[in-house]
């Protein structure tokens, strides 16, 4: 079980002037976590492949969180939004050694959510297609149907509920 408490920063690219009016295809986010005390920095290249979202990720740990947001804030950064979240996690292995990481997590404000992952290095089209359907089928088990899938990022629709006011 953790509590996970998720500040994103974002910084437009390049040439493209302020933060908040940037308008390249995606600007650079990186993620501030407090993980029941620990605290990880996650930046992530996010996109949709077989309309399964994949990710290049890259954390590390920071000792010192004033001091870093002072470092992004300089180059650039700004606040963009915040998240909590409580999760319980599992993992089911599958018979050829897949194993699937299984959250149910409550993320304040939107309600539950279960999210899976399975950890590839450098998956092809292949490996994607084999891995949506090891996820599919651990939906199953868990008695959700694939048309209960949230496309959207849970930053994603906290905005929307910001914007409408909340």
């Amino acid at each position: 079980e953790s509590r996970k408490s998720d500040a994103y920063w974002i910084q437009g690219r390049p040439g493209d002037g302020d933060a908040a009016t940037a308008t390249s295809t995606q600007p650079v986010k990186v993620r501030v976590r407090d993980e029941n005390g620990a605290l990880i920095v996650t930046y992530k290249r996010k996109e949709l492949r077989a309309e399964t979202e994949v990710n290049d990720e890259r954390e590390f740990t920071i000792d010192d969180r004033d001091a870093f947001e002072a470092f992004i804030a300089d180059a650039g950064f700004s606040p963009a939004s915040f998240k909590e979240k409580r999760t319980k996690r599992w993992t089911w292995e599958f018979a050829d050694a897949t194993e699937v990481g299984i959250e149910l997590s409550l993320v304040e404000r939107l309600g539950w959510f279960v999210e899976l992952e399975v950890l590839a290095e450098g998956p092809d089209e292949g490996d994607i297609a084999r891995i949506r359907g090891i996820l599919l089928e651990t939906l199953a088990r868990c008695g959700i149907g694939e048309g209960s899938i949230e496309t959207r990022y849970y930053t994603e629709m906290l905005d929307s509920l910001d914007r409408a006011g909340n």
